[in-house]
């Protein structure tokens, strides 16, 4: 009976696929979110640009173990009201990771919301942590705060112990090194 790569390769794809789900099996999902502050006192004038990092784990986030799914950046701008001219004429920057998700506020009133990232979700993943910068456009204003709220959650297994989440870096090892050892067998197949 001959074996082909091709059904070797399928064979250890479905076994690395039994394995996986065999480790979640009597796993339970549960509903965690987060939320960091930065609240200068007292409030700062922009310009200069003002960066700083809202960092999840003092909320109890727990990187590789707890996962975001979405969160929301809400900052506090308001004018100054120093130089005599309207709010909007007072544009602000939002700068987070990134080269999409940035926001440009055109007169500041308040409570803004904005700054949603790809980069930023996945630094919050890693590490926790959202780095964030407000600059100015035109004009000049107050930033009062800023808070970041994040949803997400853990997983569990059976007994209630917090399970590792697999980060997609190594399931992506994990199907390059299937990918390789399949490569491989059928090489050696042709060249028997």
């Amino acid at each position: 009976m001959k074996i082909s790569a091709r059904s070797i390769c399928a064979g250890l794809a479905a076994t690395a696929a039994i394995s996986l789900l065999a480790g979640t099996a009597n796993a339970a999902y549960i509903d965690e979110s987060w939320s960091a502050t930065y609240d200068p006192n007292p409030d700062l004038v922009v310009p200069p640009a003002r960066t700083f990092t809202l960092d999840l784990t003092t909320d109890g986030f727990v990187p590789g173990t707890d996962f975001v799914q979405d969160f929301n950046l809400t900052v506090n701008l308001y004018d100054d009201q120093q130089d005599g001219l309207f709010d909007l004429l007072d544009w602000a920057l939002v700068d987070v990771p990134g080269l999409i998700g940035d926001r440009v506020f055109f007169g500041v009133d308040g409570s803004e919301f904005g700054g949603w990232s790809l980069e930023g979700w996945a630094d919050l993943n890693s590490s926790g942590t959202y780095q964030v910068t407000i600059d100015r456009v035109l004009g000049d204003f107050m930033f009062g705060w800023a808070r970041l709220d994040a949803n997400g959650g853990r997983v569990t297994d059976g007994d209630g112990e917090v399970v590792g989440v697999p980060e997609p870096g190594s399931l992506a090892l994990l199907a390059i090194g299937l990918l390789g050892m399949g490569v491989a067998l059928s090489r050696r197949r042709s060249l028997s």
